[in-house]
Protein backbone atom coordinates (compact mmCIF):
# COMPACT_ATOMS: atom_id res chain seq x y z
CA UNK A 1 0.00 0.00 0.00
CA UNK A 2 1.49 3.45 -0.94
CA UNK A 3 2.57 6.00 1.77
CA UNK A 4 -0.33 8.57 0.74
CA UNK A 5 -2.97 5.66 0.32
CA UNK A 6 -2.49 5.22 3.76
CA UNK A 7 -2.33 9.05 4.98
CA UNK A 8 -5.68 9.35 3.20
CA UNK A 9 -7.15 6.15 5.07
CA UNK A 10 -6.43 7.51 8.61
CA UNK A 11 -7.50 11.28 7.56
CA UNK A 12 -10.58 9.31 6.92
CA UNK A 13 -10.84 7.58 10.39
CA UNK A 14 -10.04 10.50 11.60
CA UNK A 15 -12.83 12.40 10.29
CA UNK A 16 -15.47 9.63 11.16
CA UNK A 17 -14.22 9.98 14.99
CA UNK A 18 -14.57 13.96 14.76
CA UNK A 19 -18.06 13.36 13.06
CA UNK A 20 -19.24 11.18 16.07
CA UNK A 21 -17.61 13.54 18.54
CA UNK A 22 -19.43 16.90 17.23
CA UNK A 23 -22.68 14.46 16.79
CA UNK A 24 -22.45 13.61 20.25
CA UNK A 25 -21.29 17.21 21.74
CA UNK A 26 -24.34 18.73 19.83
CA UNK A 27 -27.05 16.28 21.77
CA UNK A 28 -25.55 16.81 24.98
CA UNK A 29 -25.47 20.88 24.23
CA UNK A 30 -28.12 23.17 25.82
CA UNK A 31 -30.15 24.32 22.72
CA UNK A 32 -30.27 27.88 21.88
CA UNK A 33 -34.20 27.15 20.81
CA UNK A 34 -36.76 27.41 23.00
CA UNK A 35 -39.10 24.64 23.35
CA UNK A 36 -42.60 24.01 22.05
CA UNK A 37 -43.63 24.21 25.92
CA UNK A 38 -42.06 27.79 26.31
CA UNK A 39 -43.55 28.70 23.19
CA UNK A 40 -46.48 27.99 24.47
CA UNK A 41 -46.68 29.91 27.10
CA UNK A 42 -48.32 32.53 28.62
CA UNK A 43 -44.93 34.54 27.64
CA UNK A 44 -43.98 32.54 25.26
CA UNK A 45 -44.81 34.70 21.74
CA UNK A 46 -43.39 38.05 23.53
CA UNK A 47 -43.56 41.35 21.10
CA UNK A 48 -40.83 43.02 18.85
CA UNK A 49 -40.51 46.41 20.21
CA UNK A 50 -37.76 47.27 17.79
CA UNK A 51 -36.75 46.72 14.49
CA UNK A 52 -33.15 44.71 13.65
CA UNK A 53 -31.28 47.39 12.10
CA UNK A 54 -30.52 45.07 8.51
CA UNK A 55 -34.18 44.03 8.47
CA UNK A 56 -35.90 45.57 5.00
CA UNK A 57 -38.97 43.64 5.22
CA UNK A 58 -42.67 44.66 6.88
CA UNK A 59 -42.75 45.33 10.29
CA UNK A 60 -45.31 46.83 12.75
CA UNK A 61 -44.03 48.01 16.35
CA UNK A 62 -45.63 45.32 18.98
CA UNK A 63 -45.99 42.58 16.15
CA UNK A 64 -46.03 39.38 18.15
CA UNK A 65 -42.93 36.76 16.92
CA UNK A 66 -45.57 35.01 16.00
CA UNK A 67 -46.87 37.66 13.33
CA UNK A 68 -42.89 38.17 12.57
CA UNK A 69 -41.23 37.26 9.52
CA UNK A 70 -38.63 34.24 10.23
CA UNK A 71 -35.70 35.94 8.88
CA UNK A 72 -36.08 39.20 10.92
CA UNK A 73 -36.50 36.65 13.87
CA UNK A 74 -32.89 35.50 12.80
CA UNK A 75 -31.82 39.31 12.96
CA UNK A 76 -33.13 39.84 16.39
CA UNK A 77 -31.73 36.59 18.41
CA UNK A 78 -28.32 37.82 18.18
CA UNK A 79 -29.39 41.64 19.34
CA UNK A 80 -31.49 39.70 22.23
CA UNK A 81 -27.87 38.00 22.95
CA UNK A 82 -26.04 41.11 23.02
CA UNK A 83 -28.50 42.58 25.40
CA UNK A 84 -28.11 39.57 27.41
CA UNK A 85 -24.27 40.18 27.52
CA UNK A 86 -24.29 43.24 28.08
CA UNK A 87 -26.83 43.27 31.26
CA UNK A 88 -24.67 39.80 32.62
CA UNK A 89 -21.45 42.08 32.79
CA UNK A 90 -22.99 44.85 34.71
CA UNK A 91 -24.58 42.18 36.78
CA UNK A 92 -28.09 42.59 36.01
CA UNK A 93 -30.47 40.41 37.84
CA UNK A 94 -33.08 40.75 34.47
CA UNK A 95 -30.42 39.45 32.50
CA UNK A 96 -31.88 36.29 31.89
CA UNK A 97 -34.93 37.35 29.75
CA UNK A 98 -32.81 39.01 26.88
CA UNK A 99 -31.42 35.35 26.26
CA UNK A 100 -34.69 33.95 26.63
CA UNK A 101 -35.91 36.29 24.32
CA UNK A 102 -32.97 35.19 21.79
CA UNK A 103 -34.05 31.63 21.87
CA UNK A 104 -37.97 32.41 21.25
CA UNK A 105 -37.09 34.34 18.09
CA UNK A 106 -34.93 31.09 17.31
CA UNK A 107 -37.62 29.00 18.44
CA UNK A 108 -40.44 31.43 16.47
CA UNK A 109 -38.79 31.30 13.04
CA UNK A 110 -37.96 27.49 13.21
CA UNK A 111 -41.75 26.87 13.73
CA UNK A 112 -43.27 29.40 11.11
CA UNK A 113 -40.57 27.88 8.93
CA UNK A 114 -42.07 24.49 9.25
CA UNK A 115 -45.23 25.65 8.87
CA UNK A 116 -46.80 26.27 11.81
CA UNK A 117 -50.71 27.93 11.59
CA UNK A 118 -52.35 29.86 14.99
CA UNK A 119 -55.19 27.91 16.40
CA UNK A 120 -58.72 29.36 14.72
CA UNK A 121 -59.95 31.03 17.35
CA UNK A 122 -63.53 30.73 19.54
CA UNK A 123 -64.17 33.34 17.92
CA UNK A 124 -68.00 33.71 18.61
CA UNK A 125 -69.96 36.38 16.14
CA UNK A 126 -72.27 38.99 17.37
CA UNK A 127 -75.00 37.73 15.54
CA UNK A 128 -74.80 34.72 17.51
CA UNK A 129 -75.07 36.39 20.83
CA UNK A 130 -78.68 36.82 22.05
CA UNK A 131 -79.47 38.93 25.20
Amino acid sequence: MSEELQLLREIRDIMAELLVLSKSKRAAAPSNIATDADLDSQYGDPKSNFKPRDWTGEWVKGQLFSESHPAMLDLLAPIYESFYEKKKAENDPKARYELESAKRARGWAARLRAGWKPKPSAHVPASDITW
